[in-house]
């Protein structure tokens, strides 16, 4: 979990405020991927870093549904 984000395991390091660069470069990827009017479909393993995205994609104003399970 670590390596897709420190924020996953703030309990282990509470000072893990930033984001990770995989993250980053992920909204990157989707923000490219939307200006260019097509869609995306994103998976995760872990359930809590698809809401970390989720979290991250309503900051920027950006629709999106969430499947799990």
């Amino acid at each position: 979990q670590i390596a897709c984000s420190p924020l996953l395991v703030s309990s282990l390091f509470p000072e893990a405020e930033e984001e990770s660069g995989k993250l980053q470069a992920l909204l990157m990827d989707l923000e490219a991927i939307l200006e260019e009017g097509k869609k995306a479909l994103v998976f995760s393993q872990f359930s809590s870093m698809l809401h970390l995205i989720g979290k991250k994609l309503s900051e920027m104003g950006i629709s999106y549904s969430l499947l799990e399970g």
